[in-house]
């Protein structure tokens, strides 16, 4: 058992013991989380999306990736919705940070879905 001697902060941490019959190398994780949890809103149509972009993420019209912002109008004329969110590697105190830091260093790549998702735009590069 460790005994913490020295300076304490106010984080939170908590360790674990796993054991496992493989290398651990070759261990992967599912982690069943809720879109819910890291999607900031949905975006059921053009005038949804125009405010949300234009007027509530202040995005120059002008300015604004033509190409991206067609594949979005693409999805909603497939009669889909957009479900838009940010992902970061800074702790803001959120339920999830772990998980939003994964997604901006891996993107969506082997994501597994059980419904039929788009990767519209992937944050990872």
């Amino acid at each position: 058992m460790k005994i913490r001697k020295g300076f304490v902060s106010n984080s939170s941490s908590s360790s674990f013991v796993l054991s496992a019959d493989c290398k651990l190398e070759d261990i992967e994780i599912t982690i069943p989380l809720k879109l819910t949890d890291i999607v900031e809103t949905v975006i059921k149509t053009k005038e949804e999306l125009d405010k949300y972009l234009f007027e509530e993420q202040e995005y120059n019209i002008n300015k604004f990736d033509k190409t991206v912002y067609d594949s979005y109008i693409e999805q909603l004329k497939l009669g889909r919705i957009l479900l838009m969110g940010t992902v970061s590697n800074e702790y803001e105190g959120r339920k999830f940070d772990h998980i939003s830091s994964h997604f901006l260093d891996n993107g969506f790549h082997n994501v597994k879905f059980n419904h039929d998702i788009t990767v519209v735009e992937n944050p990872s590069h």
